[in-house]
């Protein structure tokens, strides 16, 4: 009980770990003290989860994915939209997960760009990769399309209105990742 305080989502192989039977977690779900929100996720039945619990079961269920676009501007706060999917970028090489729940919209990355100016940061227990304020931005333009060039270019005024960002940080950052051409007009006019 400790460990899933502590943790907030666990799964049968954490306990195996510790030397744990996973059939304990089984019991505990049987008597009504634990929930199963998917297969081989448990969390606490009456727990006090913040907005954020959807990233942490997804970081548990799909290791390796960095947390990205509408639920990284969530988390960081540049939008007020709920996105209604977890948004989430995996390897071009890697198998595409199968989650049930949450749903989830997969973006692939190339495997040398994937953790490039992303965060770690612990959520609930859960270390969840997440990509950094410039790269969220500069990913919002590159996938305008799916997220909408709106969203893209109210996230953008956002962050340099509240200094979460330099204008030269966006600018290294969208170099990088193949989105300045894009982002450089709408950057000009809001300076």
């Amino acid at each position: 009980m400790a460990l899933i305080k502590v943790k907030g989502v666990l799964r049968p192989r954490d306990l195996t770990e510790l030397g744990i039977h996973p059939r304990n977690l089984s019991l505990l779900h049987q008597q009504g003290v634990l929930e199963r929100t998917g297969r081989g996720l448990y969390t606490l039945a009456n727990g006090d989860w913040t907005e954020h619990h959807s990233l942490a079961e997804v970081a548990k269920r799909v290791p390796g994915c960095v947390i990205g676009l509408a639920s990284a501007l969530r988390y960081h706060e540049l939008t007020d939209e709920m996105p209604h999917q977890v948004w989430v970028f995996i390897s071009r090489k890697a198998w595409k997960p199968k989650v049930d729940y949450p749903s989830l919209a997969i973006f692939r990355c190339e495997p040398e760009r994937l953790f490039n100016n992303t965060l770690q940061v612990l959520i609930e227990g859960t270390e969840v990769r997440i990509t950094d304020v410039p790269r969220t931005i500069t990913d919002c333009f590159r996938h305008r399309r799916s997220i909408g060039i709106d969203v893209a270019i109210l996230a953008l005024k956002e962050a340099l209105q509240r200094r979460l960002c330099t204008p030269a940080e966006l600018a290294l950052v969208a170099k990088k990742h193949r989105a300045w051409n894009t982002m450089r007009p709408y950057l000009e006019a809001l300076l």
